[in-house]
């Protein structure tokens, strides 16, 4: 149906030269190295601060992958779901 599915190793960051995969639990969350991240965002951050921890912020949608390393970006994603809802009709930004 299109839609992510739950289970190890579903997302991925690849940061200098370095990449982390996540387990993508039955709620959304990720789950990575004993900790539950409720935000791609919040594991993206928390991913890159393992190789810079001088780096303030990330946004997750653009910068983790579903499925593999080289896997569509999760904001990719998001917006081929919300055209699919609203069934190609405006309300979404490109």
């Amino acid at each position: 149906d299109g839609r992510m599915k739950s289970g190890p190793e579903q997302v991925f960051i690849t940061y200098q030269h370095q990449t982390w995969a996540g387990d993508l639990d039955e709620e959304g969350n990720i789950q990575f190295e004993g900790k539950s991240f409720q935000s791609p965002s919040a594991w993206a951050i928390h991913v890159k601060r393992l190789a810079n921890p001088l780096k303030k912020a990330d946004d997750g949608w653009k910068s983790v992958r579903y499925g593999d390393k080289e896997g569509p970006m999760l904001e990719q994603i998001k917006h081929a779901y919300v055209r699919a809802v609203l069934g190609g009709k405006g309300g979404a930004r490109e």
